[in-house]
């Protein structure tokens, strides 16, 4: 089961979560609606977030992130189609589906885009602030540059637009605990994986994307342009899989995530303030997935995780950047952590 939660402010809405929670769920101490920004979700477990977040943990208004209009637009109409439904069957659920569900137009691998995308959501958060950032958007592609620059650049890009819509933290007041902004980045095992597959124990790369430390965010970007390249070399001369750069550039993502959560120097604002957590939603059935190997779980047992580190508020806290595996639990980034076994507790 979870650790202790956020519990939903509005406490006359029965749940219908479906993953176990514990009875010592604390309130907010604000009893506003949290807004979430969720990147990449016109589809896959994005979507499927938006849903649980709306019909599980009320108040919400969830920010559906689509690169495409047309897509991001169905997925909308369907999620409000879906709500309204669920509406029916449980009518003491009070939720106004055009306001709660807002479309924003959003490629992460575009500046453009995700500077314009941040100004409409400014202006439609009006007086009020965001709760969470969901970095999810990713893709699994044979383009090493186009992976990198989706999956770890598009992830830096809409944190530095968002991050100052965030709400300010609320002290502990009462019986209620204090509450803190998220940025929640959806990583993989694939990431730890690519570390231990290409980087033996005790060289510079190894320690570098375990237990080493992140000193600056350039020094990380030539990291990453560098290996990013050997590895393609690598991929030409057909020594590594089509598919080895998505590993990097999840391994990086982890490391970036531990960097912006620590570092108060180049990060105050983030290190001092913000619950940044990295998560594995584990092998689902998705896109991105399709093609890579393993017993696939269907996308409704996806956001378990990501949900995790939306609301926990025993394990997680500020100043951390650990990587979680899909079962919660503090999971290694230099290799696979089996969900279910004990929790990782080093570095």
């Amino acid at each position: 089961s979870f650790c202790t939660l956020l519990r939903p402010s509005n406490t006359n809405n029965n749940t219908t979560h479906k993953k176990p929670l514990t009875n010592n769920m604390a309130s907010p101490s604000n009893q506003v609606r949290r807004n979430i920004l969720v990147t990449g979700s016109n589809q896959g477990i994005g979507y499927e977030l938006c849903k649980v977040l709306l019909l599980d943990w009320q108040p919400c208004r969830v920010f559906l992130c689509s690169r495409d209009a047309g897509r991001g637009q169905a997925a909308v109409e369907s999620l409000r189609a879906t709500v309204t439904e669920k509406q029916q069957q449980q009518p003491e659920k009070k939720i106004d589906v055009d306001d709660a569900i807002q479309l924003v137009i959003l490629d992460v691998g575009d500046d453009a885009s995700v500077a314009a995308a941040a100004a409409e959501v400014k202006s439609k958060l009006a007086d009020e602030k965001l709760y969470a950032i969901v970095n999810n958007a990713a893709v699994a592609a044979e383009n090493i540059q186009l992976m990198i620059n989706t999956n770890v650049y598009g992830v830096k890009r809409v944190t530095d637009a968002f991050k100052g819509l965030l709400m300010l933290p609320q002290e502990a007041e009462g019986d209620n605990v204090a509450v803190h902004p998220r940025i929640v980045n959806v990583g993989s095992g694939g990431g730890c994986g690519y570390v231990k597959d290409n980087h033996p124990e005790g060289t510079p790369g190894f320690t570098y994307l375990s237990s080493g430390k992140v000193n600056s965010w350039d020094e990380l970007k030539t990291f990453c342009e560098r290996t990013a390249s050997e590895l393609e070399g690598e991929i030409a001369r057909g020594e590594k899989g089509p598919f080895a750069g998505y590993g990097l550039s999840k391994a990086i993502l982890h490391k970036y995530t531990e960097f912006s959560a620590t570092d108060s120097a180049a990060e105050p604002l983030l290190a001092q303030n913000v619950i940044i957590t990295a998560v594995s939603p584990g092998n689902i059935e998705t896109n991105i997935t399709k093609n890579m190997q393993g017993n696939k779980l269907p996308v409704e047992q996806g956001t378990k995780s990501l949900v995790f580190a939306l609301f926990d508020t025993e394990s997680l806290r500020v100043g951390q950047g650990h990587y979680y595996g899909s079962d919660c639990k503090r999971s290694p980034l230099h290799d696979m952590r089996t969900p279910g076994d004990p929790a990782f507790t080093g570095y």
